[in-house]
């Protein structure tokens, strides 16, 4: 092997990884940053979204996005009075877990099981905020599309994440299975205030200057050539 690209600095360290020096790299995913024609939305996850403070959880429902813990969250979340819900977007292996467990809650009028959605970044301007409650993680994408649709990320400190977030400072990070620090950022979300604005615009730029899939084009580029 000539190189080894990683997704984020993070795995430079992963014990499985033996290579060192140039011979390893880091390019970050990017994502095309002029929004394209997406048809028609879901008018069922439109009124949904439109029925409350809707928050996003995208990806497979599978054990290692930890979704039960969101749903847990979110049993909180009405106990204390702020009446959330949340729209899944994707499929998985614990659809009916979950499911099951939202019924065991009473939650079940307020999750969404839309299934997987190839346009899933077109809704996301329609929620209060994308939710990552993920055991480990590369790079997702759609904590780029989140930042490019000015939608904010909430999420655990796993991958590349909190290098994308800047830790901390364009979007919000919670310690792993820490349902009150997340009901906590939750709750505090709710207000508009000036600093949420500016944490989102920020978010966005910064997309668009380094995470975009020309700068993710052009790295692998020189890749190439220097090893051809």
């Amino acid at each position: 092997i000539d190189q080894v690209v990683l997704v984020s600095e993070n795995y430079r360290n992963h014990p499985r990884l033996k290579m060192k020096g140039d011979a390893v790299r880091v390019i970050a995913n990017g994502i095309g940053t002029v929004d394209s024609p997406h048809g028609t939305l879901d008018p069922v996850i439109v009124d949904f979204c439109r029925g409350g403070e809707t928050l996003a959880a995208v990806g497979r429902l599978s054990p290692e996005k930890n979704f039960s813990f969101l749903i847990r969250t979110l049993h909180l979340l009405h106990e204390r009075g702020y009446p959330f819900r949340i729209l899944f977007l994707g499929e998985g292996r614990e659809k009916n877990q979950l499911e099951n467990l939202g019924r065991e809650l009473g939650l079940e009028h307020n999750l969404f099981f839309a299934g997987f959605r190839p346009e899933a970044r077109h809704y996301l301007p329609l929620t209060k905020a994308l939710v990552l409650s993920s055991l480990t993680e590369g790079l997702p994408m759609v904590v780029l599309e989140a930042m490019i649709a000015g939608t904010p990320v909430v999420s655990t400190p796993v991958g590349g994440i909190p290098e994308v977030l800047e830790h901390g400072r364009l979007g919000k990070l919670y310690p792993l299975n820490d349902v009150e620090a997340l009901a906590d950022i939750l709750v505090a979300l709710r207000k508009d205030n000036e600093s949420l604005w500016r944490m989102v615009e920020t978010a966005g730029a910064v997309v668009r200057k380094k995470f975009s899939s020309a700068a993710m084009a052009t790295a692998y580029n020189e890749v190439y050539v220097r090893i051809a």
